[in-house]
């Protein structure tokens, strides 16, 4: 009508996705944060089980490392990064079902 042009859209396949809400037994936090590079991880677990720790930059690449396994309980892990970049950072602790993961500040 009134002389608008409207063009068809051409048929398109959609996929539906969905964000899986991964939730681990465990409850962790970070301190000292804001840190100088040395700081501890917290971790409370309900279970024994082994986890991928990764430390990733704003990039998302990974500037950290490590394989830890968690005992039921409370468990303390040191960690050491004083050769990375001042900057903001994300933590992941990782497992079979799933990933949890918190930030950090290097000062």
């Amino acid at each position: 009508a009134n002389s608008c042009i409207s063009i068809r859209s051409a048929n398109f396949n959609a996929v539906l996705t969905g964000i899986k809400n991964n939730k681990l037994n465990i409850e962790y936090s970070i301190t000292p944060n804001p840190s100088n590079g040395e700081f501890q991880i917290k971790i409370t677990s309900k279970e024994t089980k082994l986890y991928q720790l990764k430390m990733y930059n704003v990039n998302g690449q990974i500037v950290f490392s490590d394989e830890i396994s968690i005992r039921t309980g409370e468990n303390i892990k040191q960690i050491n990064v004083n050769d990375v970049e001042r900057g903001f950072y994300l933590i992941s602790l990782i497992s079979d079902e799933g990933v949890n993961t918190q930030s950090i500040i290097i000062q």
